[in-house]
Parts: structure tokens; C-alpha cells; sequence
């Protein structure tokens, strides 16, 4: 079965659109959601909780501008982490990158939801001296 596109003047498949036509309809906003429900088209937590299951240990890291003190960077991410989760940390590791211009903290903890872990990087982001959060 065909069916005969308006947009385009065209036939096409039993599916209703071409992919170009598709694409120019998305490329148009058609498929935007209205404008008082939030695009979530860009959210990191909803891609977190179809891939993994909660709660699990989860390993922030966080690459930070050097100059300062190892240990108070140390320290800025893990209470950082404790302060928005609530929870404390399991393993904390750091290592200095290009001769101490950055430097490089791991974090493990235990997060109970991909909302928890979105807003320990929302928060981490708030701080100037973080130039990578992953």
C-alpha cells in the first residue's frame, strides 16, 4: 500500500514519509514538544536509566584546573558529591595531568537514581575550576 504525500507531491511507502521528508518535518520543529513541557531531548539522567539499573555504584570523573592543592581539590569533589547525594564515598583517586596543569579526580558512590547523578554534574559545573565533568 502507497500513500501520497502533500508536502512533497510525491508517493511514498506503506510507513507515511520518505526519510528526507522526516528529516525536513524535524528540521522544522514538528516533532518539538510544546512549548510548556520540557524538551528532555538532551537529558544525560534519562539515557542513565534506561542503561543501568539503580542503585549502583557510579564513578564520577572530574578534571579540574591545577595550581592549587591536590588534597583540597580531593576534597572539593567528594564533599561536593556528599553534599548533593547524600551518600559518602566509596573510593577517591587523584592524579596530576600535563605536568600539574590539571588535575584528575576519580570518585565512586553509591546513587540511588539518574537524577542524583545529573545534579552532582549540575552542581560540579557551577565551579569555575572544573573544565571536565564525565
Amino acid at each position: 500500500m502507497t500513500y501520497y504525500c502533500s508536502r512533497t507531491g510525491q508517493t511514498i511507502n506503506e510507513f507515511g514519509a520518505t526519510r528526507f521528508d522526516v528529516a525536513v518535518r524535524a528540521l522544522r520543529g514538528d516533532f518539538d514538544p510544546p512549548q510548556d513541557v520540557e524538551n528532555t531531548e538532551r537529558c544525560d539522567n534519562i539515557l542513565i536509566g534506561a542503561l543501568k539499573q539503580f542503585p549502583l555504584t557510579y564513578t564520577f570523573n572530574v578534571v579540574l584546573k591545577g595550581g592549587q592543592d591536590p588534597e583540597e581539590m580531593k576534597r572539593f569533589v567528594s564533599d561536593t558529591l556528599m553534599s548533593v547525594s547524600g551518600s559518602s564515598y566509596h573510593e577517591c583517586q587523584l592524579s596530576e595531568r600535563l605536568n600539574g596543569k590539571y588535575v584528575s579526580v576519580k570518585v565512586s558512590a553509591c546513587m540511588q537514581s539518574p537524577d542524583m547523578i545529573a545534579s552532582v554534574f549540575q552542581e560540579l559545573g557551577k565551579d569555575p575550576r572544573v573544565v571536565m565533568k564525565y
